[in-house]
């Protein structure tokens, strides 16, 4: 079964969508996707294994460069997760720690 966190607006490279638990990463974070009307638009979420931090339970790791960029500001207005102002870089990007709502 499917756990859908809620409806997502447009961002820069996306039309927006539901967004569902696609699954989980080898270190165990959650793994999001976008789901648009014609199907995958997105996977907002990194694993940043082996080398980097895992997030804390119900927290994920976002990514908001290249054809992710906005999804980050559109998850915070969607209330479907809340940045909690700590990063991880990566050379040049860097990933965004959030919270999720609705995930234990």
């Amino acid at each position: 079964m499917t756990k859908i966190l809620g409806d997502v607006g447009p961002a820069r490279y996306t039309n927006g969508g539901r967004v569902e638990v696609k699954g989980y990463y080898s270190d165990g974070s959650i793994a999001l996707t976008i789901i648009g009307e014609n199907g995958p638009e997105a996977t907002p979420t990194i694993c940043l294994a082996p080398d980097g931090p895992v997030p804390p339970d119900g927290c994920v790791w976002l990514k908001g460069w290249s054809e992710n960029e906005g999804i980050p500001d559109a998850l915070e207005k969607a209330g479907i997760a809340q940045r909690t102002g700590e990063t991880y870089f990566m050379g040049p990007i860097k990933a965004e720690l959030a919270r999720l709502y609705g995930v234990e």
